[in-house]
């Protein structure tokens, strides 16, 4: 396939920013969930990297002109990733040995690629791209936080 690659790098760049951008889509599921159902603390990835701070913007870098429907495509795509990343977390933490731990990260990988591509909108090197600029620019995030919120809302 010759997307893996790429795909690869939009899912680790997915779970790079996952610090940053899951607080919004934890909140929004919680608030999907029955009224009398107390929230779960969220998961974190094994061995997720610390919360990367957008970095400051360089005078005259070009910044991403995404639409807001891409970014809505973007917010769906987003909150699939997370729900396979939370259920993967919790059996990589759990399996047994570092090979089946390696296993269950690969099949998670492939599965967070077909959340992506599943979205309708969205492919997995778009997605990269977005992810690869929110992390150089804060007011991307926020609205990428904004549309994740509301994508969370909407009933599916």
């Amino acid at each position: 396939m010759p997307n893996v690659n790429l795909s690869r790098l939009a899912i680790a760049a997915a779970l790079a920013l996952a610090p940053v951008l899951t607080p919004i889509a934890t909140t929004a599921a919680i608030a999907q969930q029955a009224p009398a159902t107390p929230p779960a603390a969220p998961a974190t990835p094994p061995a997720a990297p610390t919360a990367p701070q957008a970095a400051p913007a360089t005078p005259g870098a070009p910044t991403a002109d995404f639409t807001d429907e891409k970014l809505r495509s973007f917010a769906m795509a987003f909150i699939e990733v997370d729900k396979v990343n939370r259920t993967f977390s919790e059996q990589v933490e759990a399996a047994p040995s570092d090979t089946e731990k390696q296993e269950l990260r690969e099949e998670a990988g492939r599965k967070m690629v077909e959340a992506v591509e599943g979205t309708d909108g969205i492919t997995a090197e778009e997605y990269g791209s977005i992810m690869n600029a929110a992390q150089a620019d804060p007011e991307l995030v926020a609205r990428i936080q904004t549309m994740i919120g509301e994508a969370a809302q909407q009933p599916q």
